[in-house]
């Protein structure tokens, strides 16, 4: 069927039979709206009125995209936020201007509101208690309703998120009172079962794992890792984390960029599954086309299908987490892990205080991975060299003081060593060691 022409003064405008049409698109759903008019003037203006709205279907009844009030908003509010990082530091980078879109969108999935006037103190009190778990199912005073459950720490992060936002346009929303601390992730998964799990993960969810446990790459670093990013084929081959992605546009989460070894076992794996690794437009899924969600897609029912089975408490963090631990138990300095995981050195101090490092011990961990570089086989050279020369002189030192050893300790019974005459037995007072040295110097 071949597409309705549109409307240069009103985009989205068709006419099909005797009556305008409003055509639009909202996430990836394409809207079809009758304007119940043949007048072009009325159809225009009933356009700009419907254009965005929400749609009832009327085959299933259902609301068919369309923009909300509290979507509107929401987007002036991010909008004049990442234009607010210009000049002010709390402004936002584009990775939180989508998390907290996510964080509102989610607001208004789980409590169906969607008119921003409709966010009030009690509203997201109930949102923090459906997020971590403890509001009670409708019409039960017994059981707790876990159908949107989150940890405790994104819970909190998302009713803050909804507060702020709504006290940015005006309402007075009083901020959330927090039972202590918010808990860290603790969960490390132990080196044993990282290598048992990479025994058994394959294709696609193996490169899910060796990215977060080999290179503590992010969950949307992973959904939308290029090929290009890999530097399988040089001296030093490392994943090189863009920002931006000059194809699709990518930011990570902490607006810079940074650089990862790419251990051999990642390296070989790479090559031996992906044949045409360089011609993907993705890592993994590359059929999968960015949308307007935060991830390119959902990994989610591949990756828990595997947890499930495995490793219930394995998460795209956890990995994460694990990656940084090992690292910083290993001996890994802190400035080094900074600039791998891309975390400031103030977070991982206060998420990793516990743990000592020693960055020559991980150094020398991650060069087992690498090929050194002209300028490291340099200095190894000169290192090798410089304990050579320390050997020798320990080898002199030790002969020369062999030989004090034996003068000192020589016992010779030669009459003319001492100045009694006669027998042996007749020893006296021994020459001095000068006396001694000149006489058999002279040639005794």
């Amino acid at each position: 069927m071949a597409r309705p022409p549109q409307s240069k003064a009103a985009p989205g405008l068709f006419l099909r039979g005797q009556t305008f049409w409003l055509r639009y698109s909202v996430g990836g759903e394409q809207i079809r709206v009758s304007l119940d008019t043949s007048d072009r003037l009325e159809a225009i203006k009933r356009a700009e009125e419907r254009r965005g709205q929400k749609q009832i279907s009327t085959v299933t009844g259902k609301i068919r995209g369309g923009k909300t009030d509290l979507d509107r908003t929401l987007e002036r509010y991010t909008a004049e936020r990442q234009r607010a990082k210009i000049t002010d530091e709390k402004g936002f980078k584009d990775g939180t201007a989508k998390g907290v879109t996510q964080a509102v969108q989610h607001f208004q999935t789980i409590m169906g509101i969607t008119d921003p006037g409709g966010i009030t103190s009690k509203a997201v009190s109930e949102f923090y208690r459906k997020l971590n778990g403890t509001a009670l199912l409708p019409g039960n005073q017994v059981k707790l309703d876990t159908t949107h459950k989150k940890s405790e720490a994104t819970a909190r992060t998302y009713a803050t998120r909804v507060a702020t936002f709504a006290r940015w346009f005006g309402i007075e929303v009083a901020a959330l009172k927090f039972k202590g601390k918010t808990p860290a992730r603790k969960t490390v998964i132990p080196l044993a079962k990282v290598e048992e799990l990479l025994a058994i993960a394959t294709g696609d969810l193996k490169f899910v794992l060796l990215a977060g446990f080999r290179a503590g790459m992010r969950r949307g670093e992973i959904v939308w890792a290029r090929p290009s990013w890999f530097n399988l084929d040089s001296e030093n081959p490392s994943i090189s984390i863009p920002c931006p992605d000059p194809v699709t546009g990518w930011m990570p989460k902490t607006g810079v960029e940074r650089e990862i070894p790419l251990v051999s076992e990642f390296a070989d794996f790479i090559r031996a599954t992906f044949p045409n690794w360089k011609k993907q437009a993705f890592c993994i899924r590359p059929e999968k086309q960015p949308g307007d969600w935060i991830y390119r897609f959902d990994d989610r029912k591949m990756f828990d299908g595997f947890t499930s089975k495995n490793c219930r408490e394995l998460t795209h963090h956890v990995m994460r987490h694990s990656f940084i631990s090992h690292l910083a138990n290993g001996g890994v300095g802190v400035a080094q892990i900074a600039a791998w995981s891309g975390d400031k050195i103030a977070t991982l101090e206060r998420h990793y205080f516990h743990l000592k490092a020693d960055a020559e011990k991980a150094e020398e961990a991650f060069a087992a991975h690498r090929k050194p570089t002209a300028r490291q086989a340099q200095e190894a050279m000169a290192a090798q060299q410089e304990a050579l020369a320390i050997r020798v002189a320990e080898m002199l030192e030790a002969q020369k003081a062999s030989l004090e050893h034996q003068k000192t300790s020589l016992v010779t019974p030669h009459q003319s060593d001492y100045t009694g005459g006669g027998n042996v037995a007749d020893q006296g007072t021994p020459l001095s060691d000068d006396k001694i040295k000149k006489r058999r110097f002279e040639g005794e």
